[in-house]
């Protein structure tokens, strides 16, 4: 399975859209409130199909706030079909 993950989770967002904290393993940063950050969770299957949701992040005290609200189930993000 793991070689269909092929993107890292998420990384901060700032001054420049693509910036550390880059969250994938090996980076160590803690995160810390006030922090936004991405997350964005990827499959992609050669020759089959890809599937990506993003979202920004909001570090605060009690955990992460997600400031991105779309529909989350797999009928209603689905672009089209193979068959």
């Amino acid at each position: 399975m793991s070689d269909y993950l092929l993107h890292r989770v998420g990384h901060g967002m700032g001054v420049m859209f693509h910036e550390a904290p880059w969250v994938e393993a090996g980076d160590e940063t803690i995160l810390e409130p006030g922090m936004i950050t991405s997350s964005e969770p990827a499959i992609f299957v050669p020759g089959f199909a890809g599937y990506r949701i993003a979202d920004t992040v909001l570090i605060t005290a009690e955990g992460p706030d997600s400031m991105t609200h779309y529909p989350r189930k797999i009928d209603d993000v689905v672009i089209g079909s193979t068959s």
